[in-house]
């Protein structure tokens, strides 16, 4: 049973650093320029990052959605409230 789970976790794995390099590159560019590193680190290979980087990364994606979610409000007319504003201090 333990090899099927490494087999699976192998192959979850794989799935993540192919779909990363799949992203056009100026979502990886952006991605890593709101988590403030250099620009060329977006034609490395997902497992060329270490775990501290990883989750800089992810914080930065967290960051950025709620960020766009709040552009996506203020382009479509919604109601942009005061909690919203919040979120962006």
């Amino acid at each position: 049973m333990k090899s099927t789970e490494a087999t699976a976790k192998n192959s979850r794995e794989e799935a993540r650093v192919t779909i990363w390099l799949l992203l056009p590159h100026p979502v990886r560019r952006l991605v890593l320029a709101f988590a403030d590193m250099p620009d060329d680190r977006a034609n490395d290979e997902l497992t060329a990052f270490n775990r501290i980087e990883r989750a800089r990364i992810t914080a930065a994606l967290r960051s950025m959605m709620t960020h766009l979610s709040v552009a996506e409000s203020c382009m479509n007319d919604s109601d942009v409230t005061t909690r919203t504003t919040t979120v962006l201090h």
